[in-house]
């Protein structure tokens, strides 16, 4: 009778233990969540009004925007993507680590600049900037706003791939853009191909 209520406080006392790490390994994971999304919200917000106000000021003095960006600018932020058919408008910055794809959409690296000749590519996370990306459509038009100018393109098509398609991203002779997210949009896990926007600068 006493090995019985011993156990049983044993147990109680157990069963509490294992609540209480629950309930502060949830807590944990919502306070992680909800950093990620205040950060990500602070940053394009700042680099908005950064480079709006840069902008701004290089009208008056007939400067390139770089020429007087304040110091507090992230020197990485490129500039700022919008498909107004889906009221989309996200910071654009150099690289694709997580970081950078936590707080804005990445220019992949070694592929064009806006401005240039060749393919720009920019890829999002399809659950954050990039959920939008699934009403998009042939003919939408995309802007792309830099130091260097403002872009239009205009949506040539959209394809889905496996994640191995890499010529999504090579070179080409007319002044483009791509955008790349994982898809299905809906699927739970790590997505197992990605849906590619091609547009071309009217």
């Amino acid at each position: 009778m006493i090995v019985r209520v011993a156990f049983r406080r044993m147990g109680s006392r157990t069963l509490r233990w294992v609540w209480r790490c629950l309930v502060v390994t949830g807590l944990a994971a919502i306070g992680v969540y909800v950093w990620s999304i205040a950060d990500a919200a602070w940053y394009q917000t700042s680099q908005t009004v950064v480079f709006r106000e840069a902008a701004a000021q290089a009208v008056v003095l007939k400067v390139s925007p770089v020429a007087v960006r304040p110091a507090k600018a992230d020197p990485r932020a490129l500039g700022k993507l919008e498909i107004p058919k889906v009221n989309l408008a996200v910071v654009v910055r150099e690289g694709i680590d997580s970081r950078t794809l936590r707080r804005a959409v990445g220019h992949v690296p070694g592929t064009a600049l806006p401005g240039d000749a060749g393919n720009v590519v920019i890829a999002g996370h399809r659950d954050t900037f990039f959920r939008d990306l699934r009403r998009v459509e042939r003919g939408d038009e995309l802007r792309l706003t830099t130091a260097a100018g403002a872009f239009r393109y205009r949506v040539t098509g959209l394809k889905i791939v496996g994640p191995e398609a890499v010529d999504e991203m090579a070179f080409t002779s007319e002044p483009s853009l791509t955008l790349v997210t994982c898809f299905p949009f809906r699927y739970v896990g790590p997505a197992t191909r990605r849906l590619v926007v091609r547009a071309i600068q009217d």
